[in-house]
């Protein structure tokens, strides 16, 4: 049986990345502004001068929209400039201005533009822009005709029209899950796939960034629109650019966070690729190490055939240094990581226990963060499961049963996890050498009462097992 079915009963993979994408989503909006200057094209070398002072007046836009509606090429190149400086100041672009002028179509034609590339560029470099604002005005240029001639000049602009289209489409595919879904269903991986031959590093961190945002999001992507991608991205986490292998390994992350089986693990993240990952987890930059290490949480959560060769190739030697990592995200996907690891049967807990992480888990289940100390315990409940009495024994001796009861607490953990402490501390009495010697340390450890709350528990499966725990398997003379 796979790793992810004897996950099902007391944790769903689904339940349990609810919780992460929920994460992801306060990571984004914690560096919005960051990613923001990030996805729009502002052009330091460039003076606006009298063309943003020109363009910003709103009789001085509309003029500007009546010369692209011209027929003159030059006189378009001139304004189209003017258009793009003005979307290009670094605050405050008027871009609700721009769109309520109604300029989208006539950028479209120029992208259409096949004898002029410079008009074809400049028109990609405006929608660039305009497709980096709030998610109103990024909603309206993807309900444009922009998105599919963005895609065609993929296929047949010039490198600097290509890379400048490429940007575009990232920026819409990064708004929100209608958008990338959009920009999916036009086909857009096809052509993307072309740019890899590319011997520029921006088209090549514009493609991974673009990629990036079309396996992202939620609800994620059908992953069939995004996986003839990831021969690719799978490349890319052999690049010598930091920023490539950082795009490539959070595309990973984002596909197999949404993956539901073993087989659409390994599509996404094939066995070599799982070995270059455990090698990333050793990089320098933390921007490669984090996704990396999302990546083989994910891949864990698979069948033992996955775990196993993950483990030859010395995961664990650097889950030490991960669980004592100053950032909180870090610890708790370790700690995600090392409950899928723990689940995948005795044989696994038992390295867990000789790398000495027990420990580690226990001090971040009693006094770490919440959300690690929340991970720390559902890692600890996850070995506590395993159906071998003497890696039980041996997490009893570790002194385990304290902190899965600290968590045993309808006020802090959710249902998922309070079924996993309750099952485990059932193993562990099923293990037991003797009558009573595990269920007296554990009503010692305090359990009965935390039990007894949880019989008023929202959630019936919780109540359920709470009751047949305390009429079952706590004696009433401890």
């Amino acid at each position: 049986m796979s790793k992810a079915r004897t996950l099902k009963a007391e944790c769903t993979p689904e339940e349990a990345r609810q919780q992460r994408v929920r994460h992801d989503v306060e990571l984004r909006k914690s560096k919005k502004s960051s990613r923001l200057r990030k996805l729009r094209h502002i052009d330091p070398d460039e003076d606006a001068g009298e063309g943003v002072s020109s363009c910003s007046d709103p009789g001085a836009l509309m003029n500007i929209v009546a010369v692209l509606a011209s027929s003159d090429p030059n006189a378009q190149a001139a304004a189209v400039v003017a258009l793009r400086r003005t979307l290009s100041t670094k605050e405050a672009p008027p871009i609700d201005a721009v769109l309520a002028s109604g300029v989208l179509p006539h950028l479209v034609t120029l992208l259409k533009a096949r004898d002029r590339p410079d008009l074809q560029f400049e028109s990609a470099w405006a929608l660039t822009n305009l497709a980096a604002g709030t998610t109103e005005q990024t909603e309206l240029v993807a309900a444009s005709e922009a998105p599919y001639a963005l895609v065609e000049l993929l296929r047949f602009g010039t490198e600097d029209c290509k890379e400048q289209a490429l940007w575009a489409l990232g920026n819409l595919a990064g708004e929100n899950a209608r958008c990338r879904d959009h920009v999916l269903g036009l086909s857009v991986i096809e052509p993307m796939l072309q740019l890899a031959q590319s011997t520029r590093v921006s088209m090549l961190r514009n493609m991974t960034r673009t990629l990036l945002n079309l396996a992202r999001g939620t609800p994620p992507p059908a992953l069939e629109l995004v996986v003839p991608a990831v021969p690719l991205v799978q490349q890319l986490t052999y690049a010598q650019d930091e920023d490539l292998v950082s795009d490539a390994c959070w595309t990973l992350a984002c596909l197999t966070d949404n993956c539901r089986t073993a087989p659409e693990l390994q599509a996404v993240v094939s066995p070599p690729t799982a070995l270059r990952l455990v090698e990333l987890l050793g990089h320098l930059d933390i921007a490669v190490r984090a996704p990396a290490l999302r990546s083989l949480g994910n891949v864990c959560t698979g069948d033992v055939s996955q775990v196993l060769p993950l483990l030859d190739a010395g995961l664990m030697r650097f889950m030490d240094q991960y669980l004592r990592s100053s950032k909180k995200e870090v610890r708790v996907d370790t700690c995600y990581l090392l409950t899928a690891v723990a689940s995948a049967g005795p044989a696994e807990v038992k390295v867990i226990v000789e790398t000495n992480l027990v420990p580690l888990l226990l001090s971040l289940a009693h006094s770490g963060d919440f959300e690690s100390g929340r991970e720390a315990a559902c890692c600890l409940a996850a070995a506590g499961r395993a159906k071998d009495a003497s890696v039980i024994a041996t997490l009893i001796s570790l002194n385990i049963i304290p902190a899965l009861v600290l968590w045993l607490d309808g006020t802090r953990a959710d249902s998922r996890l309070l079924l996993m402490l309750i099952s485990s501390l059932y193993n562990m009495i099923k293990h037991e050498p003797s009558p009573n010697a595990h269920a007296n340390l554990i009503q010692l450890a305090g359990c009965r009462p935390r039990m007894e709350q949880l019989l008023d528990h929202e959630n019936v499966r919780v109540s359920q097992a709470a009751g047949v725990f305390v009429d079952k398997h706590i004696p009433d003379d401890v």
